[in-house]
């Protein structure tokens, strides 16, 4: 009876991954970028595809073969990776899932008058709905189509600017954003417009030899 030499196998551990990213709930047409997170993503002979709904070769993103991948989400998907390891066949597979949720949209804006004097202020409030819930809101506010530095809030009062003329009309809009979440609204009118006048200038008259 004889014995050939040893043979040694050698068994490695199973690859494990877990798909992150940067955000999982973002609005439509948002970017965010998701990362196959290893146990040691140094290994050698590793290579990456990603996939949207499911690994099939028909949903192989094109191109999305790192470690990373940033995408545009137009709707709620799931994202998955398949890792491979060339030098030991082994497979190891991930997933998740991006919520895209519509943008805010401003449904109004409420001026508190629209007729004043030079150096009256009026008050202005934007009324949001909708995008991702819990998230805040901010404002950017225009008047006549430039913007209002520094006001973030849904309601401000603006004290109405000095005009050389008898009236002046200024109308304000507005965006809402959620930033975190990459969300803006398209820009909205105010549905009524301010008009400024000029101070009333007062004379006196009389007869001075009276």
């Amino acid at each position: 009876r004889s014995f050939s030499d040893v043979y040694n196998v050698y068994v490695n551990d199973s690859i494990e991954v877990v798909v992150t990213a940067d955000d999982t709930t973002i609005c439509e047409n948002g970017t965010v970028t998701l990362t196959a997170q290893l146990a040691d993503y140094n290994e050698n002979n590793l290579t990456y595809q990603w996939y949207t709904g499911s690994i099939t070769d028909a949903n192989a993103i094109a191109g999305a073969t790192s470690r990373t991948l940033t995408t545009t989400v137009a709707a709620t998907e799931t994202y998955y990776v398949q890792v491979f390891q060339t030098s030991t066949a082994c497979v190891a597979e991930g997933s998740q899932t991006i919520h895209a949720e519509t943008a805010p949209t401003i449904t109004a804006i409420d001026l508190s008058d629209t007729a004043v004097c030079v150096g009256y202020g009026i008050q202005l409030t934007a009324h949001a709905t909708g995008g991702v819930a819990g998230e805040p809101y901010i404002f950017t506010w225009y008047r006549n189509g430039v913007r209002m530095d520094g006001i973030t809030d849904s309601t401000f009062t603006d004290a109405a600017p000095l005009t050389a003329v008898d009236v002046n009309t200024y109308v304000y809009s507005a965006t809402v954003s959620q930033p975190s979440s990459a969300c803006t609204s398209e820009r909205v009118d105010a549905d009524k417009v301010l008009n400024v006048y000029s101070l009333p200038v007062v004379q006196i008259s009389g007869d001075a030899s009276l």
